[in-house]
C-alpha cells in the first residue's frame, strides 16, 4: 500500500527558499539535508533517500518515481521535456530571484509593516507596536 507523501513548506514564502526557525517534520530529515524549501518526504521509497528538495527536483522526482500516473508532470517528448527542465531551472535560478527582488521593493515601499509578519516567528518584537524595532 502506498503512503502518503509528505509536503513541507513555510507558510509566508513566496518561493519557498530556506525556512527561520523550526518547521515540524524536519526533525526527521538527515542532518546532512539541506533545508530548502519545498520539501517532500516520501515514505515509499525504501531505496533511496526519502528526503527531496526544491521544486523542480521535487516534480522530476515525482515524475520518475510514479510514472504510472494518469497526469504526467513533463511533456512525453525528450526534447520538449528538457525545454521544460531547462526553463525551470532558469526561472528558479535567474528570472525567479529578480522578481522576488522586485516584489519585495514594491511591498515594503508601499507597506513597510508587512516585513513583521516575515519576521515575528523569529523575532517576537516584530508584532509589538511599541517597539521602535517593528518599524
Amino acid at each position: 500500500m502506498i503512503q502518503r507523501i509528505r509536503f513541507y513548506t513555510t507558510q509566508w514564502s513566496h518561493y519557498c527558499d530556506k525556512p527561520f526557525g523550526k518547521t515540524k517534520g524536519l526533525e526527521q530529515a538527515p542532518k546532512i539535508t539541506p533545508k530548502l524549501m519545498p520539501m517532500i518526504e516520501d515514505p515509499n521509497n525504501k531505496d533511496d533517500n526519502q528526503f527531496h528538495y526544491d521544486s523542480t527536483p521535487i516534480l522530476l522526482y515525482l515524475d520518475t518515481q510514479y510514472p504510472q500516473s494518469s497526469l504526467s508532470l513533463f511533456p512525453s517528448s525528450n526534447k520538449e521535456r528538457q525545454q521544460v527542465i531547462d526553463t525551470c531551472l532558469r526561472l528558479d535560478s535567474t528570472l525567479g530571484l529578480y522578481g522576488h527582488r522586485i516584489a519585495y521593493v514594491q511591498i515594503l515601499t508601499e507597506s513597510p509593516n508587512v516585513l513583521s509578519l516575515v519576521l515575528r516567528e523569529k523575532y517576537p518584537w516584530a508584532n509589538n507596536p511599541d517597539d521602535i524595532r517593528s518599524r
